[in-house]
């Protein structure tokens, strides 16, 4: 279960999860922002900066969660963007 936004990083995910034959059936597309993104900045001393991007991955909806969870075989939680309630 993942979502994307309308934009080349989504089809890029869609792409290469359906080309290793991954059921995208549960991949979700949201029309209103863009697919999530985060980037790590190092500086010399080794200090790094992570800059996140939320994007579509801030959209939870409680159906699309109640919708995959009794067909999924495994179910791994990385991020809901802060909205856990979708889980209750």
């Amino acid at each position: 279960m993942a979502r994307v936004g309308v934009d080349a990083d989504g089809d890029d995910i869609r792409r290469l999860l359906s080309r290793e034959g991954i059921d995208i059936t549960h991949l979700f597309t949201d029309h209103r922002v863009r697919t999530a993104a985060s980037f790590i900045l190092l500086h010399g001393s080794g200090e790094r900066s992570i800059l996140v991007y939320h994007g579509a991955d801030a959209a939870w909806d409680e159906g699309e969660v109640r919708r995959a969870i009794p067909v999924a075989k495994w179910f791994y939680i990385s991020s809901l963007s802060g909205h856990f309630e979708v889980l209750d």
